[in-house]
């Protein structure tokens, strides 16, 4: 329960009256980790919603601006989020691309 609430405290500072602060567009492993991150969200959480939909839109547009290694890992999340593969293939995956 600690664990979750410290999640949404800190999903919550991103925020601004107006939506996401839009600072965070200059972080793609930031825009990453919080479009994973915002695939643990209960039903109902409205904020983890908003993540999502800020965290994709934001990935889409850095497509071709960033790493390539960075922008393959941005693809495949897009694809499916980490959460929803199966571990091991997803362990195979990441070995793979770093080799």
């Amino acid at each position: 329960m600690v664990a979750l609430h410290l999640k949404m405290r800190s999903i919550a500072s991103l925020m601004r009256p107006a939506g996401f602060n839009e600072g965070l567009c200059d972080d793609p492993n930031g825009l990453l980790s919080l479009y994973e991150a915002s695939y643990l969200a209960f039903p109902g959480e409205t904020i983890m919603d908003e993540a999502k939909t800020f965290a994709r839109r934001h990935l889409k547009n850095l497509k071709g601006k960033i790493d390539p290694r960075l922008e393959e890992q941005v693809d495949h999340a897009l694809e499916l989020p980490i959460h929803y593969r199966m571990l091991r293939l997803e362990a195979r995956w990441y070995i793979n691309m770093y080799e």
